[in-house]
């Protein structure tokens, strides 16, 4: 699963409530083991996926992959 904020909006808190309400929407849908990948430059996401209960599962030279 993805989402992307834009630059004008970003370090308000915009992003840890959207991947909460996907987060929401991906149990209500059922889905087993929602995973959010992130780039390892991009230690914002990483904070938000990790503040969102991310388990990191996975880790790459260039990614970082979170179980939700």
């Amino acid at each position: 699963m993805g989402y992307a904020i834009d630059s004008r909006h970003r370090g308000k808190g915009l992003g840890s409530k959207l991947l909460e309400l996907l987060i929401i929407k991906t149990k209500e849908m059922k889905l087993e083991n929602p995973l959010v990948t992130v780039k390892k430059f991009n230690y914002a996401s990483k904070c938000v996926a990790e503040h969102n209960g991310g388990k990191l599962i996975k880790e790459t030279e260039g990614w970082w992959y979170f179980e939700m």
